[in-house]
């Protein structure tokens, strides 16, 4: 009997920690599905600091930045280094303006 319970509450345990990534996985694939768009002279945000690993691209005209997802954020200065964060992420006083936007 106790071998039972030990079976039933290891599989619990695990239907928990996939339940839970699937929800980490579903919430990073919300941003696949639905680009944001933030205008390229926005500052103090990580969708146009440098240091921000999303995935984004500037439009041609470089007046809007792309993105279709959450990001790292790679700036040693920051409180968020290390940290997975969304591109409305800020105001950062560790900001800094990303070349792609150009000026």
């Amino acid at each position: 009997m106790n071998e039972r319970r030990k079976i039933l509450a290891g599989g619990a345990a695990l239907a928990t920690a996939l339940f839970s990534g699937a929800a980490i996985g579903e919430g990073k694939q919300r941003w696949r599905r639905h680009a944001y768009g933030v205008s390229a002279d926005t500052t103090n945000k990580c969708a146009t600091c440098v240091f921000w690993g999303g995935e984004r691209h500037v439009t041609k005209d470089k007046s809007m930045v792309h993105v279709q997802s959450l990001g790292m954020c790679n700036n040693p200065a920051s409180m968020n280094y290390h940290t997975i964060t969304s591109p409305d992420t800020g105001p950062m006083k560790a900001w800094v303006k990303w070349p792609a936007l150009g000026g």
